[in-house]
């Protein structure tokens, strides 16, 4: 199966790009290739030229994007050892699964969401490649050091032209993902910090992004019910729109 696949994914797309990608997203244990990656890589070439080539590649630009993330990230681990590529596909499919499969930027802009932070790309090249639009969203997304939380957070949530962009969106996402992946996680002292950060400055704003902030709330709420993590924090609802 997995080399039927890769028929025509081309160099830089090779076998273990579907290893890597694939995640268990089900409470029942069932191991499914992600969605998100499912648009873009293609079971024999003539597929993949119609994705890549046709014109759902000249309106979509994110497979692009991902494609990109994937060369930038290769070899990464997460700190649970996962290929940190999972986080990214992760990221785009919540937003994908979420009412936001057409809405490119957004996508794009999650694809590339940790591309300058953590590897060697540049603002600029993410300019220079997918447009001064995204580059501003990925770099509101970028933790910088020396940046206080306060205004990293600020930049995200109470920036107008973040908001007009979905930037919050793709937090929103990509901090659901971080909070799953945190379970049974053995530094407690991370988990708890994590969750203390979401606390104080991400829900706060999570009543304007109903779909996404209910997931965040129940995630957080799972991961502060684990028994090695209970007793660490008090009891508090915020307010999402039903």
């Amino acid at each position: 199966m997995w080399s039927i696949l890769c028929i025509g994914a081309g160099k830089s797309v090779q076998l273990d790009i579907l290893r890597s990608l694939c995640y268990n997203f089900s409470n029942a244990g069932d191991v499914l290739m992600n969605q998100s990656i499912r648009d873009w890589i293609s079971c024999n070439r003539m597929q993949r030229q119609h994705l890549m080539s046709g014109a759902y590649a000249k309106t979509m630009v994110w497979p692009t994007a991902f494609k990109l993330a994937h060369e930038r990230h290769w070899g990464q681990k997460r700190a649970n050892n996962m290929t940190y590529l999972t986080h990214i596909a992760s990221t785009v499919r919540i937003l994908r699964s979420n009412g936001y499969a057409d809405r490119d930027v957004i996508l794009t802009i999650a694809a590339l969401h940790d591309v300058v932070e953590d590897t060697n790309t540049t603002l600029a090249e993410i300019d220079e490649k997918f447009g001064a639009t995204v580059a501003f969203g990925v770099d509101r997304l970028t933790e910088k050091d020396g940046l206080p939380k306060e205004e990293y957070f600020a930049g995200i949530f109470a920036c107008p032209e973040a908001e007009v962009l979905g930037v919050p969106l793709v937090k929103l996402a990509d901090r659901i993902d971080n909070l799953r992946t945190l379970t049974n996680f053995k530094n407690v002292d991370k988990v708890i910090r994590k969750i203390r950060e979401t606390e104080e400055y991400i829900c706060p704003h999570i009543a304007k992004y109903p779909i996404l902030g209910c997931m965040l709330a129940n995630e957080l709420e799972v991961l502060k019910r684990n028994p090695s993590y209970a007793g660490h924090f008090e009891a508090k609802e915020f307010a999402v729109i039903r």
